[in-house]
């Protein structure tokens, strides 16, 4: 600590200055020595024989022989001496533990019996020993609250408070320890909201699989249906009992309780003393009505939990939205390649390969400029590092041309278009033309798929859409050929786009 902070002598200035920012004195008082044997190269040794004395302290054995220690290591797994000698006078060293000397009867200089020794923990390493334990049992049962039940358990503390305090106020000690009891489940309650959080983080920045996919979203589900109603209809009731607890009247109740019980705490012999409580009972009042208020912590906990959930879920909807396309992809090639497999051994398909490869006339082109119109094919990407330079040439240029530049996809529409006014000036049947060119049959084939594919929609931007009935036949005939499926009629409607 620095100088300025020299006069610190009691608990309430500790945690005013730790309050400040003074976060050396976290330090104070604490055997740095346990991460050098926590990160040393022997750590499971150290660690073995240290567990083992805490086994002897839990059954009541605070002192231990040096030789039953080695024997009880050796029992469960075998330790040379001067392995054990080694580590043992390096956790001597590091203050971990304790060694004194047994008394023994006076012996004369003849007699060559080693001296006995006896070690305890130090208090710092039964600390660090009992974290470890710790967090290997969260490791293999993790101990997730229940946040709707720790907001009822809030809410009845409150409750219980304030019903002491209304029938016999600065009676006994328990207001006070129920009102740090609500402290504690609040934190698990932040806890619990920055937990959801992580793991809607996590879920963003890894590859997941579809059970992945599936839990998180049923876990969105019941944190958005019931976690969130639950919250706020509890965090009323919890407001509303702080608001009762903060009054004048119950508030100088509660604090004066408070100093009463540390009081009596001071007053008791030190073996006989719980752990005192520190600060203001009426802070610690202000600062739960800080969290649970109208965009407090919780609000804000909350918000973040909103945030990622809503990044989750732009993902979930790019990665189903990806799988469709691909799917539809798959079930466009193959009606293609069922097509292929009925075509005759004599046909080329050459143009039906085009047709088949050449992705931006496919009827499931993603990139739409409109509900009716398509947009143009996405240009291929080039790097820049690696593009072509032209010369510089120096020639006049022309100016460009003032009339619209027609698009291949354009261009079809318009050729369909002129084969609709040549052979259905009026609609109807499609059974009722009768194609001579060598070019109609394919613009029949052009006028079936935009009229049926795509609900459609490509043919109705011309101002036509088609009808079939399916229990009737139809046959249309032509100099190529023919084409035969069920009756489909060609109507008007208002054009679109």
């Amino acid at each position: 600590m620095s100088q300025a902070d020299s006069h610190i002598v009691s608990a309430e200035d500790l945690l005013a200055a730790l309050e400040s920012g003074d976060t050396e004195i976290l330090l104070r008082n604490r055997n740095r020595n346990l991460g050098t044997m926590f990160s040393a190269e022997v750590a499971p040794d150290y660690v073995r024989i240290l567990y083992r004395m805490l086994r002897f302290r839990r059954d009541h054995e605070l002192e231990v022989l040096n030789d039953v220690l080695f024997d009880a290591l050796n029992a469960e797994q075998d330790i040379s001496p001067e392995r054990f000698n080694q580590a043992m006078k390096q956790l001597e060293d590091w203050q971990l533990v304790e060694k004194r000397l047994e008394k023994t009867r006076l012996r004369s200089y003849k007699d060559v019996r080693r001296d006995r020794f006896r070690y305890h923990l130090a208090e710092e390493t039964i600390s660090f020993l009992s974290y470890l334990e710790d967090r290997l049992r969260n490791d293999l049962l993790p101990r997730d609250d229940d946040s709707v039940n720790l907001l009822e358990f809030i809410l009845g503390s409150l409750k219980q408070i304030n019903r002491e305090l209304k029938s016999a106020p600065g009676d006994g000690g328990n207001s006070i320890f129920v009102l740090f009891d609500v402290q504690e489940k609040t934190a698990r309650l932040s806890q619990n909201l920055n937990h959801i959080t992580a793991m809607l983080g996590d879920f963003l920045l890894r590859v997941y699989s579809a059970e992945d996919a599936r839990q998180i979203v049923a876990e969105l589900g019941v944190y958005f249906t019931a976690y969130l109603k639950t919250l706020e209809t509890l965090r009323l009731k919890i407001l509303a009992e702080l608001d009762k607890l903060n009054s004048g009247e119950r508030r100088t109740a509660l604090q004066q309780e408070f100093d009463d019980y540390r009081s009596r705490q001071q007053k008791l012999p030190r073996i006989m003393r719980s752990a005192l409580l520190l600060g203001q009972a009426g802070a610690l009042v202000d600062k739960l009505f800080e969290y649970y208020r109208r965009n407090g912590q919780v609000d804000r906990l909350c918000a973040a939990v909103n945030d990622n959930a809503m990044r989750v879920l732009g993902k979930l909807t790019a990665f189903l939205k990806e799988l469709e396309r691909r799917s539809n992809r798959l079930e466009f090639i193959n009606l293609r390649l069922k097509e292929l497999a009925s075509m005759p051994e004599e046909a080329e398909a050459d143009a039906w390969l085009w047709e088949l490869l050449r992705s931006p006339a496919a009827p499931l082109d993603p990139n739409d400029s409109d509900e009716y119109q398509k947009a143009e094919p996405p240009a291929p990407r080039s790097s820049a590092s690696t593009r072509r330079v032209p010369p510089r040439a120096f020639r006049r240029v022309r100016p460009l041309a003032e009339e619209h530049v027609e698009t291949h996809e354009e261009m079809r529409l318009r050729l369909l278009g002129e084969f609709i006014h040549r052979h259905y000036p009026h609609g109807g049947s499609l059974s009722a033309a009768t194609p001579e060119a060598p070019g109609d049959f394919r613009q029949l084939a052009f006028l079936l798929k935009r009229g049926l594919l795509g609900r459609g929609e490509t043919l109705a931007s011309l101002g036509y859409r088609l009808e079939v009935n399916a229990a009737r036949q139809m046959t249309v005939t032509g100099g190529p050929g023919s084409l035969d499926g069920p009756e489909t009629t060609l109507k008007e409607i208002p054009r679109h786009g």
